[in-house]
């Protein structure tokens, strides 16, 4: 080979390597943008990962609201059986009604009407009274108001006077009515007299005809004699 072949080939192999390094520098430029892209990718999907991971805060932060709720329902449930329990405490303990005292007057002779209540019909009651002052007046006599009662016999046991009236089946009607009248005879005028009606048991029959009695809270009444 001579001279001029020689640096023929030399410029070829310069022209080439110049070539060479153009094209890196483009493939260089050209990836750039794309590595960009992909840094911003990357950044937008921590933040996204961080965003969807809750920190150790935001849990209590959403349990405290449900908290809340909770209390909130205790509390109003509380209030609740607080009311019902006054309402229930109320009707349990309201004072019986006292009748009006009663005056006889000049007379020896003075009659009170008994008033029942009962809920459902029944075959009779027993009553026992007792008089605060036996010398202050006798109790003589019951007289029912309902039609088809049979008196039950008179005694007197222990400072307290039995009577009562019954039938032979749940004759007697349920509500509020006047049963009977109890009679006095040899009042002395102007003396005080309290008249507590003890005892109270209310019989029922069962279709098999077995008697089933419920005894009421004493006393059942309380009658004041006030002379003025």
């Amino acid at each position: 080979m001579n001279d001029k072949e020689i640096s023929a080939a030399e410029e070829e192999a310069t022209v080439a390597e110049e070539t060479v390094e153009a094209a890196e520098e483009e493939a260089a430029v050209d990836s750039a943008p794309a590595e960009e892209e992909a840094a911003t990718d990357e950044e937008a999907a921590e933040e996204a990962t961080a965003e969807a991971t809750p920190t150790k805060d935001e849990p209590e932060a959403k349990k405290a609201p449900a908290k809340k709720k909770k209390l909130g329902l205790f509390l109003g449930i509380g209030a609740a059986v607080l009311v019902t329990i006054a309402v229930i405490a109320i009707l349990l303990f309201v004072p019986k009604e006292t009748p009006p005292p009663i005056d006889p007057g000049a007379s020896s002779l003075f009659a009170i009407p008994i008033t029942v209540n009962e809920a459902t019909a029944y075959a009779g009651i027993e009553f026992a009274l007792r008089l605060s002052d036996e010398s202050a007046a006798v109790f003589e006599s019951f007289t029912p108001a309902l039609e088809g009662a049979i008196i039950s016999p008179f005694m007197e046991r222990d400072g307290l006077h039995y009577f009562g009236y019954f039938a032979g089946s749940n004759a007697f009607p349920e509500g509020e009515m006047v049963v009977g009248t109890l009679n006095f005879t040899d009042y002395v005028t102007g003396t005080p007299l309290t008249i507590t009606v003890e005892l109270m048991t209310v019989t029922r029959l069962t279709e098999d005809k077995t008697t089933v009695s419920t005894t009421k809270d004493s006393p059942a009444f309380v009658f004041e004699v006030e002379p003025q």
